[in-house]
């Protein structure tokens, strides 16, 4: 027997942090339920949490009890080894949710058969989701096996955490589980899809294994952290044509043009060049995800970055450690032309040009800005003649060709004309310590600019694409917009104490 669990308000939840709106959640659940999918994951449990209608991350389990509204259907949540302890959770027979999926690391595996024993004593069917399966031994995946058996929860998972499996090892994994489970325990697989892989491997679980009744996890339109998961209405449709199964799949689809069609291009998940890079090399792909989000580095700089990464730093995201990381990487080697910029610079009245479309409706730059040089910041301005450009983002930088005299930071491969320290520009804000247009500014001040003057820099909008002056100039920042712009506001306020600076075109940085 084959049964599909859905878990896109689990999974899903790490693209929109679990805020799928109460609305929707009932829908999402009701096309589900409409759709006959047997096991449906409805988020996670996580003590201490603040409990809100709109959210699938709640504090208790007693919290999603108004979302089990079919008897027929099996309703489960996740929770994660060492945020939720049995003492959290009421017996099975005081809530809806019957089922309990126990996802932990294999250093927490023998403490998480234990808590899973508990569970399963307070009448839970307890699924044992053993993450980054692939990172076990054949005997350490045997033994863990074995223990199960002891125990005997209701299923026991192959997890594909980092979307790195390909078939021969899925197969290899899904022997030992066929040689060694227990036939009355049902076998699950989890997978992702950040090396495009996760329907072919679903089709090769189901098609050799016909020793355990079997889950397959999925998610509508693929919606999961990273490249995301299989996609619910693709495998419903294929178990419909090939295993003599009858789900509807309009619901699904019907919940994907009402929802999903929007979110997704709100909140990108699926394939990119970054997750299958962190696949490639069995990484956390949270560290590609930090990496690109940078949004400062090509696909070559991040694979760089991402195989240096210490083999026993790779299954846990450490953001300190990759922040680190990437520092080290930007910081290539240590320059000294300050001195032969700043005899050209030094007590010049500066304008920096950013790529912001402000600078189209700039009929005259004031007065104050006679016998300044132009510098163009991060981009090629080609409606305001600049006597430099400065440059501190790789990738950016490789949009252009030859475009003049360049002042470039360190980190920049291209040669320049003029190359700066990368690490002695950078300012101590996390948030935004490498922004190009704070490194600029803060090598005017180094070089005792007189007076430094801002076009074009229009700061963050709700829709990043119309703060530039192309669609191809935008790098897809994902950040929080009004925290960007508060941030380099404040650090612009720091650094006029230090050298004069005015806007020129309006801002949404401006400071008075």
């Amino acid at each position: 027997m084959l049964k599909v669990l859905d878990c896109t308000l689990r999974d899903g939840g790490y693209v929109n942090e679990w805020n799928f709106g109460e609305n929707n959640i009932a829908k999402i659940v009701n096309s589900l339920n409409n759709a006959g999918v047997e096991i449906i994951e409805l988020g996670f449990v996580k003590p201490g949490i603040d409990n809100s209608a709109d959210l699938t991350i709640k504090p208790s389990i007693n919290n999603f009890d108004n979302l089990a509204t079919d008897n027929n259907k099996l309703y489960a949540v996740m929770i994660n080894y060492g945020e939720c302890f049995s003492n959290d959770l009421p017996f099975a027979c005081d809530t809806s949710i019957k089922a309990i999926r126990i996802a932990f690391k294999k250093k927490d595996r023998k403490e998480a058969l234990v808590l899973s024993k508990e569970l399963l004593n307070k009448g839970y069917m307890v699924f044992l989701q053993p993450m980054v399966s692939l990172s076990y031994s054949n005997d350490e995946f045997v033994n863990l096996i074995k223990e199960a058996n002891i125990i005997k929860p209701y299923a026991f998972y192959i997890v594909d955490s980092f979307g790195e499996m390909n078939e021969s090892q899925l197969g290899h994994y899904l022997s030992l589980a066929n040689n060694f489970l227990n036939k009355d325990i049902n076998l699950g697989f989890h997978s992702h899809n950040n090396l495009q892989l996760s329907f072919s491997n679903c089709k090769a679980f189901i098609n050799n294994n016909k020793v355990h009744n079997l889950i397959v996890d999925s998610s509508i339109y693929g919606m999961g952290r990273g490249a995301g998961n299989l996609n619910t209405e693709i495998f419903l449709d294929y178990l419909n044509n090939n295993c003599s199964k009858t789900y509807l799949v309009n619901p699904i689809i019907n919940v994907i043009d009402l929802y999903f069609d929007k979110l997704l291009k709100e909140k990108y998940w699926g394939y990119s060049i970054p997750f299958y890079i962190s696949a490639k090399h069995h990484t956390h792909p949270n560290y590609a995800l930090f990496l690109d989000n940078k949004k400062t580095l090509t696909f070559f700089d991040i694979e760089r970055i991402i195989s240096s990464i210490r083999v026993e730093r790779r299954d846990t995201f450490d953001k300190e450690y990759i922040s680190s990381l990437y520092i080290q990487y930007q910081e290539k080697e240590t320059y000294s032309d300050y001195k032969s910029l700043a005899i050209i610079l030094e007590n010049k009245k500066i304008v920096l040009i950013g790529p912001g479309p402000s600078i189209r409706n700039l009929a005259k730059l004031p007065n104050e800005c006679n016998d300044a040089i132009f510098i163009g910041v991060n981009h090629y301005p080609t409606t305001i003649k600049c006597d430099y450009f400065f440059f501190s983002n790789n990738k950016r930088y490789n949009q252009f060709d030859k475009i003049g005299k360049t002042i470039i930071t360190s980190n920049i491969y291209k040669k320049g004309d003029y190359i700066m320290p990368y690490f002695e520009l950078i300012n101590n804000n996390d948030f935004v310590f490498d922004n190009s247009l704070l490194m600029c500014l803060k090598l005017m001040i180094k070089i005792k600019a007189k007076h430094v003057f801002l076009a074009g820099f229009d700061g963050y909008s709700d829709n990043s694409i119309n703060d530039y002056l192309n669609n191809e100039l935008w790098l897809g920042e994902k950040n929080n917009k009004k925290t960007l712009n508060s941030h380099i506001s404040g650090t612009i306020e720091e650094y006029k104490k230090q050298i004069p600076i005015s806007f020129v075109t309006e801002s949404r940085y401006f400071t008075k």
